[in-house]
């Protein structure tokens, strides 16, 4: 009989952000180093199950590469792509995979162009470590690729996870592979079918979920390893145990007699305790600084006027208000969008004219996270109705609206105002279902949207672009340079020119001081359109 044979394994997932956050555990990239260098001295295999090029504040203009510093500090293995990796395309993504010295898996998506893995990825690897032959796949759920607005519907085939898994641990199997693996981005409910329907996987190492988890499934290890560099896992694989071992062992998270395996999971959760990496904090320090000087630059141009000021925008339908619901639903895809208009904090006119990244970050400081929930006709005028509650009062919960008309008197008892309402050009229908775009804020119940709160959630923050990406996307579509267009994606282009209103095809090639700019921008042309017509001053 073969003696034991140990390996082990170091995994995390979904880390965004460089620097630590202000409460307990603080996290941060430089800190993480300092936790995991202990543990590297028993060799692990190191993998990474997806998401780490976006959403954050230094993503929004570094593109991902912020994060090749850690990448050159902190060695992967392999890793399987996550949806927010493809925030900035599949293109960008190529350039910063060809950038890091591992490989990346995405086994059940392909470019329907190519018929190959989509984004230059592998569909599986196989590697030996401590002696062991290792298969690893990577798995993605078909509802995170819906959401991804930098791809159209006919550019990915997707292979259900279930059937791709089943498909690929027979040809590891046959290629001498002693221990498969699947990396997956996808949510805990998939994850456990994936357990529950593929026999022959040894390891589910999972992001996606922002959680801490380690379960056993039908003697399959399932790990999750929270998010943001506050948290890793290091796994225990002892291959060939004696039945003797197998049948002593019983603390053990998983022991799988059938396949000699033991397995065990250890956490390690960041906190302050922990000191930061210097040359790591350095740069990460440097980024910021740069990150200022960056938001100086011109993100897009707008032919009027952009009204933000909170006596307009808490009180009536503004044109920047309009502007953005539109952007926001054009992302998602949904039947309306309503979002309270407490999340604009510039409180000034951004003036005609070309308007910088400073401008996007004033209007937006937080990330602002979007949902998809299911709400009755009867339940979405009581929001529309909560949101005007409190006119002329300059309160948050006036709400920003699209795909939505209604008409409201302000001199009417609460809750009793909107007079008319329609969705999409129909009148409401208070028994049928609408899909709507909404913050997790409004979601919550807050600004007095509690009838929101029971509401079907169909899709949340980690399927979908926050506000503020939403936002940065579309107007990287209104860029040229050279005459070429930043996305080769002339679809998508034309879809923001017809489906966000009033973006007229002229171009701004001077800044405000008369200067050339680096790139040509379209106009963009927000208008006030009726939306919300307040009856009391027509």
């Amino acid at each position: 009989m073969e003696s034991e044979r140990t390996m082990h394994i170091l995994h995390f997932n979904d880390v965004y952000n460089l620097q630590p956050r202000k409460k307990e555990p603080i996290g941060g990239a430089a800190r993480f180093l300092t936790a995991t260098k202990p543990h590297m001295e028993k060799n692990p295999l190191v993998l990474f199950s997806g998401d780490i090029y976006s959403p954050s504040k230094l993503g929004q203009t570094m593109k991902g590469t912020q994060m090749l510093p850690f990448f050159e500090r902190f060695k992967i293995d392999v890793a399987c792509a996550g949806n927010h990796d493809l925030d900035y395309g599949v293109d960008r993504f190529i350039e910063l995979k060809n950038k890091s010295d591992f490989p990346w898996l995405l086994t059940n998506v392909l470019d329907s162009h190519t018929n190959e893995p989509l984004g230059e990825t592998l569909d599986h690897i196989i590697l030996e470590h401590e002696g062991i032959k290792i298969g690893i796949i990577g798995l993605a759920e078909s509802e995170w690729l819906d959401s991804i607005v930098s791809m159209e519907e006919d550019d990915y085939v997707y292979e259900d996870f279930i059937k791709s898994a089943n498909k690929w641990c027979p040809k590891l199997r046959e290629q001498g592979c002693e221990l498969i693996i699947a990396l997956t981005h996808m949510r805990m409910p998939n994850d456990k079918k994936l357990a529950s329907k593929v026999p022959d996987l040894d390891i589910i190492l999972g992001g996606h979920d922002h959680m801490s988890a380690n379960i056993n499934i039908n003697d399959i290890m399932l790990c999750k390893s929270g998010t943001d560099f506050r948290e890793f896992s290091m796994i225990k694989i002892r291959m060939n145990c004696s039945e003797e071992t197998l049948n002593s062992e019983t603390h053990e998270d998983v022991i799988n007699h059938k396949k000699k395996i033991i397995m065990s999971c250890e956490k390690t959760i960041i906190t302050s305790e922990f000191e930061p990496e210097e040359t790591l904090q350095a740069v990460a320090d440097g980024f910021w600084e740069e990150l200022n000087e960056k938001m100086d630059r011109p993100a897009g141009v707008t032919g009027v006027e952009l009204d933000a000021r909170f006596a307009e925008i808490r009180c009536r339908e503004t044109n920047i208000a309009n502007f953005v619901a539109d952007v926001v639903r054009h992302a998602t895809g949904t039947d309306c969008a309503i979002f309270n208009s407490g999340s604009f904090r510039m409180d000034s006119i951004i003036p005609k004219g070309v308007f910088k990244w400073k401008d996007i970050d004033t209007l937006f400081p937080i990330v602002d996270e979007t949902l998809i929930i299911r709400v009755p006709g009867a339940t979405l005028l009581e929001a529309l109705e909560n949101g005007v509650s409190e006119v002329p009062k300059l309160e948050g919960r006036f709400p920003a609206i699209s795909g939505i008309r209604i008409k409201y008197d302000p001199e009417r008892p609460k809750m009793d105002r909107i007079v008319d309402c329609t969705i999409n050009g129909e009148p409401i229908h208070m028994k049928k279902l609408y899909s709507v775009t909404t913050k997790e804020f409004v979601y919550k119940g807050k600004d007095g949207y509690e009838c929101l709160k029971d509401c079907e959630l169909v899709a949340d923050e980690e399927d979908l672009l926050s506000i503020n990406m939403a936002l940065i996307n579309f107007l990287k579509l209104m860029v040229r340079k050279n005459n070429r267009w930043f996305s080769d994606k002339k679809g998508l282009v034309q879809k923001a020119l017809d489906l966000v209103h009033n973006t007229e095809k002229d171009f701004e090639t001077k800044d405000e001081n008369g200067e050339d700019l680096r790139y040509q921008f379209y106009r963009i042309y927000p208008k006030v359109d009726g939306r919300i017509t307040d009856l009391s001053q027509e």
